[in-house]
């Protein structure tokens, strides 16, 4: 804090304190759960599904990438890194489309009138997605297109790897086809409902179907659906190629039950586990004949085949990874992938089809002698590290449908709220994955004015001129910041020790003395007493903490947390600073408001700056288990005590004594410089906006771990906040009422 604003200009006069100058230590980064060494073997690896371009995007691609993008943001800050930074050790973000099927196929034509004209039909369609993620500010590094040649040579090699193991073979296959969701289906995903007219005739029954009786239901009478989707489907007979899906059944189920965070939420692990002991996993579908479907991968070696759109589709993670490889593990490229980011339509692909592809690629050449295939132990490409599983986004609670009408343009929205404040909507109400979640305008508005008040009102609030005019009188009554910041405050900078990222609250030291007594907690010997002569030494803490010596050095412990410290007065190291240097305890001067008189840690501007220090740590604990939700609902909690702070203290006020003032200003910047890097994942360009506004370098805001060290460099200037108010609200700040 080398630097203090002073009515909008910068002095640079000021000195460092000695409690803000200290050292980076190694323990300030322990409390990341992630640790990098210098040299790290693999990048960060996110991915998003591919989209399929048949229609403009929804909403939902717009929920997808976003979600993406926050992990993505959040990983960055954990490794101090840069949107598409070339660092190695960086993170990889994948995108793209999907581009090939008889959906396709069938478009294009219609578009065009003729054959042929697919992959100039998907030009056009792919770069809609690709404008959408540059629109929503997604940072992906990579998008990655099914018609590209990286792609495609992909495709082959493990298409030739899979067929010389023996895990693809050529064979007659019949099923339940449904050309709206391109795949196959076994008898018992399938259902049939009746077609007749009467509605009282309309009544749905589960399909008994088996492939060894006829299982077409009499004409005009019954329409065969799918169970997961709810999509037409047609009974079919084909010569084509099958993977050998049902080898790997115990192999998966060994993976999602011992790997409790491979699948989430739970719930969706449950249902993956539920399908793997059914007994209903049989041998897949790969490919089609080309007679029926020309538009994609033709097999190699058999001009006959076309690759199924999704098996294609999948293996767009592998192309992303830098597939094929070569050599050992640390030549597999990003892969594996540490997050993959699905809806909960396409859980079956990429939980069970995409594993059993992994893994026939890494064990051993298929055996017929052999029912199922064991872990291997000596697996050289492992499985992806969690697959975040979300809901859809409904509208009136109906799925959204271009039939219906309902369908939420995500552009139209961004475009009337913002970026920033569509992306916040998105993991505000979206961000707990489990339950699907109705798109509203009306809760968009809620939600917009709701970070308006709390983000963009406190920002205003703290940089307004009216409060810089108090600081500068503060400052001309010789109020030094030292003097103004309570040996309470002090000791939240001085924390020694790792923040507990299970328990942030324990940021704060177990006993502080006077800071020329440097003592600190880990310095502190423990006590043997029993518990309830512990408890009875706080009550003799509490009678020293005032206490001056008359014969001999002063000795005054300025802070004591709680009552479970385990040690007794008597046991505390004593230091000798000189009487000089015993500073007088932490007494605010008498003003209009009793909550301006709390001391201590009923101070409101201690308890507001003990919660934006531990506020990095808390939406970390939430980030690292996925729940971007929690982590955003944290930001606000502050937010919303800063708030109240500035409130209740009304440091504007003429009345407020001047080290008030002082005080209040500096922990309300500290406050928003930490709710800002917190943002960043969230709502980049707001985040952007306040840093640069704070003035804080742009690689101390992107490491998660210095995010909660003491603020450098205050605000640069009041017109930087006049225009991120301006920006913000759409109104000048000219005739708002702040206050």
């Amino acid at each position: 804090m080398s630097h203090l604003l002073l009515n909008g200009r910068l002095d640079i006069g000021t000195r460092l304190p000695k409690f803000l100058s200290r050292k980076v230590r190694a323990s300030d980064t322990q409390w990341s759960l992630r640790t990098f060494s210098s040299v790290v073997k693999k990048p960060y690896y996110i991915t998003t599904p591919i989209f399929y371009p048949n229609a403009s995007p929804h909403i939902g691609h717009l929920y997808t990438l976003v979600t993406g993008d926050v992990f993505a943001r959040y990983q960055r800050l954990c490794r101090g890194l840069f949107p598409h930074s070339a660092d190695p050790s960086g993170v990889k973000f994948l995108a793209g489309t999907d581009e090939h099927g008889m959906k396709i196929q069938k478009a294009a034509k219609k578009h065009f009138g003729i054959s042929g004209k697919e992959r100039e039909f998907c030009d056009s369609l792919s770069e809609r997605f690709r404008d959408l993620g540059r629109r929503a500010d997604v940072s992906n590094t990579m998008f990655v297109r099914t018609t590209s040649d990286e792609h495609r040579r992909a495709v082959e090699d493990v298409w030739a790897k899979l067929v010389e193991k023996g895990f693809i073979y050529k064979g007659n296959y019949s099923g339940w086809y449904s050309v709206t969701d391109e795949c196959f289906y076994t008898d018992a995903q399938v259902t049939r409902i009746s077609t007749a007219s009467s509605p009282s005739a309309s009544s749905t029954t589960t399909a008994t179907f088996t492939s060894s009786q006829n299982p077409l239901p009499p004409p005009g009478s019954f329409q065969a659906i799918s169970v997961e989707t709810g999509s037409p489907v047609e009974w079919s007979e084909e010569v084509n190629y099958m993977f050998r899906l049902e080898h790997f059944t115990e192999t998966l189920l060994a993976h999602y039950t011992s790997n409790p965070m491979a699948v989430y939420p739970e719930q969706y692990r449950e249902d993956v586990l539920k399908t793997l002991r059914s007994g209903n996993v049989e041998d897949i579908s790969v490919s089609r004949p080309r007679s029926r479907l020309e538009w994609g991968i033709q097999v190699p070696n058999d001009p006959t085949q076309t690759v199924y759109v999704w098996f294609d589709a999948l293996l767009i993670y592998l192309t992303g990874s830098g597939y094929p490889w070569s050599g050992q593990v640390s030549k597999t490229g990003c892969w594996p992938a540490d997050l993959q980011v699905i809806g909960k339509d396409i859980l079956k692909f990429h939980a069970i089809y995409l594993p059993a592809i992994i893994k026939a690629l890494d064990g051993l050449s298929y055996s017929s002698g052999s029912a199922t295939s064991p872990p291997n132990s000596n697996s050289t490409v492992q499985l992806a590290g969690t697959i975040l599983t979300h809901a859809h986004w409904t509208s009136s609670q109906k799925k959204m449908s271009k039939s219906l009408g309902n369908v939420a343009d995500p552009l139209e929205a961004m475009e009337k709220w913002g970026v920033d404040v569509v992306r916040y909507y998105l993991m505000r109400i979206g961000g707990r994955w489990r339950d699907d979640v109705d798109w509203s305008s009306a809760q968009l508005d809620k939600h917009h004015k709701e970070i308006q008040a709390q983000l963009g009102n406190y920002f205003l609030r703290i940089t307004s001129s009216r409060l810089s005019d108090r600081v500068q009188s503060a400052e001309e009554g010789q109020i030094t910041l030292e003097k103004c910041l309570s040996p309470e405050m002090k000791a939240l900078f001085e924390i020694d020790s790792a923040v507990d990222i299970q328990n942030p609250e324990n940021i704060e030291p177990r006993f502080i003395l006077n800071e020329d007594v440097d003592v600190r907690w880990s310095d502190v010997p423990r006590g043997t007493a029993s518990p309830s002569r512990q408890k009875e030494a706080v009550v003799e803490y509490k009678r020293e903490v005032i206490k001056v010596t008359t014969t001999g050095p002063a000795e005054r412990p300025r802070f004591i947390q709680n009552e479970d410290v385990d040690v007794r007065w008597s046991e505390v190291p004593r230091a000798h600073p000189t009487a000089s240097a015993v500073q007088t305890p932490y007494e605010p001067a008498a003003g209009p408001s009793s909550i301006q008189r709390r001391k201590g840690v009923d101070n409101p501007n201690y308890v507001l700056l003990k919660a934006t220090l531990i506020l990095p740590a808390k939406v970390h604990k939430h980030m690292e288990t996925f729940e971007a939700g929690a982590a955003i609902s944290e930001i606000m909690n502050v937010l919303r005590v800063a708030n109240k702070t500035l409130t209740d203290i009304a440091p504007w006020s003429a009345s407020s004594p001047s080290e008030v003032v002082h005080t209040t200003r500096i922990v309300a910047l500290e406050t928003m410089r930490v709710v800002g890097g917190c943002l960043e994942p969230f709502m980049p360009g707001v985040a952007v906006r306040i840093r640069d506004a704070l003035n804080v370098d742009p690689g101390r805001g992107h490491v998660l771990s210095k995010i909660s060290d003491p603020l450098q460099t205050p605000l640069s200037g009041e017109e930087k906040a006049k225009e991120f108010w301006e920006a913000w609200t759409g109104k000048n700040v000219k005739g708002i009422r702040l206050f």
